[in-house]
């Protein structure tokens, strides 16, 4: 039996002693969940900045501490800490050396990447002089470089213009290709790549969360 993309068991997020979000409880399955509202705890948690102190979580079949590691996972925060005097190509090539490969095999996988994701005009350009948009869009090719088996990305088109969420939602959803996908919004949109995300996400696998509880399912048609 197909463990479910995410299901969380009475968790509990702390940093540091501060809860970041209590008594979560959440199951649920398909190729697309979007995650609308405050989930940053849960980024946090995968990104090893926060704890669980409590209860379970779980992607598919996986917990907080292996879904990375075991590669069930690879994650896209929505303001990514990034090597900012790095070209494109080498932090790509950097994150894929942490994967275990020699730097000939890492150079390869980043240009693949970046070739596959059509981000290829981008390559030799240093990370601190792209604009939010191609940043964003580096962040998810860093999320797909070990092959995972589902992406969790976060607030993708936060603060962007329209042509730019555009340019992310390309790069993104050649990225999930054959992945499942846990995409978090920060509000449903009336238009543009949220309202799509939003559209193509099966039933029951819209999930609202406000101040820290679940507050509604599959808020939009």
């Amino acid at each position: 039996m197909t463990a479910p993309l995410l299901r969380c068991r009475g968790a509990r997020i702390e940093v540091d002693g501060a809860v970041l979000l209590d008594a979560l409880d959440l199951e649920v399955e398909g190729p697309r969940v979007v995650l609308v509202g405050s989930w940053e705890p849960l980024f946090r948690l995968w990104s090893r900045e926060a704890t669980l102190a409590r209860g379970t979580v779980e992607v598919l079949g996986a917990g907080a501490d292996t879904a990375l590691r075991e590669n069930h996972l690879g994650i896209a925060r929505w303001d990514p800490s990034q090597m900012p005097t790095f070209k494109a190509v080498d932090s790509l090539t950097a994150s894929a050396r942490l994967l275990g490969l020699g730097k000939r095999a890492a150079t390869h996988r980043a240009e693949a990447m970046l070739d596959q994701l059509g981000l290829r005009g981008v390559t030799k350009e240093r990370l601190d002089r792209l604009d939010r948009a191609a940043q964003r869009s580096i962040a998810i090719a860093r999320a797909v470089l070990g092959n995972p088996k589902a992406l969790a990305i976060e607030r993708p088109f936060a603060g962007l213009r329209d042509d730019q969420a555009v340019t992310v939602e390309s790069v993104l959803e050649r990225a999930a290709s054959g992945r499942q996908l846990l995409l978090n919004l920060a509000a449903p949109a009336s238009a543009g790549p949220e309202a799509r995300a939003v559209a193509a996400a099966p039933d029951g696998a819209v999930v609202v969360l406000r101040a820290g509880a679940i507050v509604a399912a599959n808020p939009c048609p």
